[in-house]
Protein backbone atom coordinates (compact mmCIF):
# COMPACT_ATOMS: atom_id res chain seq x y z
CA UNK A 1 0.00 0.00 0.00
CA UNK A 2 1.57 3.04 -0.93
CA UNK A 3 0.41 6.62 0.89
CA UNK A 4 -1.17 8.99 -2.10
CA UNK A 5 -1.22 13.01 -1.28
CA UNK A 6 -3.87 12.50 1.14
CA UNK A 7 -2.73 9.59 2.96
CA UNK A 8 -0.11 10.71 4.82
CA UNK A 9 -0.19 9.30 8.00
CA UNK A 10 0.17 13.09 9.40
CA UNK A 11 -3.02 15.37 10.67
CA UNK A 12 -6.01 16.02 7.93
CA UNK A 13 -7.67 19.56 7.58
CA UNK A 14 -10.90 20.13 6.00
CA UNK A 15 -11.44 24.26 5.04
CA UNK A 16 -14.84 24.85 3.83
CA UNK A 17 -16.09 28.14 2.89
CA UNK A 18 -20.01 27.84 4.72
CA UNK A 19 -22.85 30.52 5.20
CA UNK A 20 -23.81 29.79 8.61
CA UNK A 21 -27.63 29.89 8.53
CA UNK A 22 -28.11 28.84 4.75
CA UNK A 23 -31.82 28.26 4.02
CA UNK A 24 -32.87 30.07 7.11
CA UNK A 25 -33.94 33.42 4.55
CA UNK A 26 -32.75 36.88 4.55
CA UNK A 27 -32.94 37.85 8.24
CA UNK A 28 -30.87 34.75 9.35
CA UNK A 29 -28.51 33.54 6.40
CA UNK A 30 -24.89 35.09 7.33
CA UNK A 31 -25.49 36.57 10.06
CA UNK A 32 -24.12 35.60 13.76
CA UNK A 33 -27.75 35.46 15.06
CA UNK A 34 -28.61 32.39 12.83
CA UNK A 35 -27.27 29.72 15.94
CA UNK A 36 -29.27 32.20 18.93
CA UNK A 37 -32.62 31.70 16.27
CA UNK A 38 -34.79 29.70 18.88
CA UNK A 39 -38.15 30.65 16.49
CA UNK A 40 -38.74 30.59 13.08
CA UNK A 41 -41.63 32.33 11.80
CA UNK A 42 -44.08 30.72 8.74
CA UNK A 43 -42.78 32.53 6.07
CA UNK A 44 -38.73 31.70 7.18
CA UNK A 45 -40.21 28.22 7.25
CA UNK A 46 -41.73 28.96 3.82
CA UNK A 47 -38.42 29.86 2.64
CA UNK A 48 -36.49 27.13 4.16
CA UNK A 49 -38.77 24.65 2.84
CA UNK A 50 -38.73 26.25 -0.96
CA UNK A 51 -34.62 26.13 -0.92
CA UNK A 52 -34.63 22.72 -0.07
CA UNK A 53 -37.60 21.21 -2.07
CA UNK A 54 -38.97 19.63 0.76
CA UNK A 55 -42.45 18.26 -0.55
CA UNK A 56 -44.46 19.84 2.78
CA UNK A 57 -47.43 21.90 2.15
CA UNK A 58 -48.31 25.47 3.39
CA UNK A 59 -51.03 24.08 5.68
CA UNK A 60 -48.67 21.72 7.89
CA UNK A 61 -46.04 24.47 8.08
CA UNK A 62 -47.75 25.64 11.60
CA UNK A 63 -46.81 23.09 13.25
CA UNK A 64 -43.90 21.38 11.20
CA UNK A 65 -43.27 17.86 10.72
CA UNK A 66 -40.07 15.70 10.75
CA UNK A 67 -39.37 15.46 7.46
CA UNK A 68 -37.78 11.85 5.67
CA UNK A 69 -37.17 11.25 2.06
CA UNK A 70 -37.81 7.78 2.65
CA UNK A 71 -35.67 4.49 2.60
CA UNK A 72 -35.55 4.62 -0.77
CA UNK A 73 -34.88 7.86 -1.67
CA UNK A 74 -31.60 8.93 -3.37
CA UNK A 75 -30.64 10.49 -0.53
CA UNK A 76 -30.71 7.77 2.30
CA UNK A 77 -29.17 5.52 -0.67
CA UNK A 78 -26.40 7.21 -0.84
CA UNK A 79 -26.07 8.12 2.87
CA UNK A 80 -26.39 4.18 3.41
CA UNK A 81 -23.61 2.95 0.53
CA UNK A 82 -21.33 5.95 2.31
CA UNK A 83 -21.55 4.24 5.64
CA UNK A 84 -21.05 0.97 4.10
CA UNK A 85 -17.87 1.79 2.51
CA UNK A 86 -16.49 3.25 5.77
CA UNK A 87 -17.04 -0.05 7.47
CA UNK A 88 -19.47 0.93 9.98
CA UNK A 89 -21.57 4.12 10.63
CA UNK A 90 -19.01 4.82 13.08
CA UNK A 91 -15.68 5.61 11.72
CA UNK A 92 -12.79 3.69 12.89
CA UNK A 93 -8.98 5.36 13.00
CA UNK A 94 -6.89 2.77 11.07
CA UNK A 95 -3.15 2.18 11.66
CA UNK A 96 -0.73 1.37 9.93
CA UNK A 97 2.57 0.37 10.99
CA UNK A 98 5.43 1.81 9.06
CA UNK A 99 9.05 0.28 9.25
CA UNK A 100 12.17 2.31 8.75
CA UNK A 101 15.18 0.27 7.07
CA UNK A 102 18.78 0.94 7.84
CA UNK A 103 18.56 3.68 4.59
CA UNK A 104 16.33 5.95 6.42
CA UNK A 105 13.34 4.84 3.98
CA UNK A 106 10.15 4.62 4.82
CA UNK A 107 8.17 1.53 4.44
CA UNK A 108 4.41 0.20 4.95
CA UNK A 109 4.48 -2.65 6.62
CA UNK A 110 1.48 -3.45 4.92
CA UNK A 111 2.03 -3.40 1.53
CA UNK A 112 1.62 -5.69 -1.17
CA UNK A 113 4.99 -5.27 -3.00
Amino acid sequence: MTPTLLDTGGPTVVLARTVKGWALGVKLEGRNVAHQAKKVTEDELKTFRDRLELPIPDAQLADPPYFHPGPDSDEIQYLLERRKARGGGIPVRKVIPLAIDLSGTIRCSASSG
